[in-house]
Parts: structure tokens; C-alpha cells; sequence
């Protein structure tokens, strides 16, 4: 029998990564990327619907999606810094840049 402290353990939230400007990749098609991130839950974020992403939203008008542990761009992060720390948790990783073109 299981004591009461072993069942009522509590549950460690799972860690999320925000891919901003996802288009048709997932974390999964990078393989440094996915090493980095592969027990996180991947939240695609793209402004093309056709693109199937969790959220459709222009990455320099966001709304409230949330705060998460890792945020990754598709493109150069330039001014889009401030916004990725905005939806950053205060413990969370910094922006990565994710070059396609290499």
C-alpha cells in the first residue's frame, strides 16, 4: 500500500516553448533545437492559419497568450526581444536565435 504523502505528491508542471514565426516547422525538425527542448510542451505561434499553429498572431501583436518557460524565433530577434521577454517567465530562458537559412 502506497503511503498518503507518495499519492498526493504534487505534479511538476510541464515547461512550455513558445516558436514564434513556427510556419510549417516543428521544434522536433531541428535536431539542436529539439536536444534543447525535448521535454517541453512546443506552443507554434505563426500569423498564417494555413500554417496550422496553436495560436494565429502577428509576432509584434501577440494579445495575452500566456508566459512561458523558452521562446524561440524563426527569424533574427532585433526589436522583437522585448517582446519575447514579455511572454518570458522571470525564470525562463532568454531569446534564441534560430537562423534558417544555415
Amino acid at each position: 500500500m502506497q503511503s498518503a504523502a507518495a499519492v498526493l505528491a504534487p505534479v511538476q508542471a510541464a515547461r512550455r516553448v513558445l516558436y514564434v514565426g513556427s510556419g510549417n516547422a516543428k521544434l522536433a525538425d531541428d535536431t539542436a533545437l529539439f536536444a534543447l527542448f525535448k521535454d517541453y510542451d512546443e506552443v507554434r505561434l505563426d500569423i498564417c492559419k494555413e500554417y496550422k499553429p496553436d495560436i494565429v498572431a502577428d509576432m509584434t501583436n501577440m494579445g495575452n497568450i500566456g508566459a512561458y518557460d523558452a521562446v524561440v524565433g524563426a527569424s533574427s530577434p532585433g526589436s522583437r526581444r522585448t517582446r519575447a521577454q514579455r511572454v518570458s517567465k522571470s525564470s525562463g530562458s532568454g531569446w534564441i536565435r534560430h537562423d534558417l537559412r544555415s
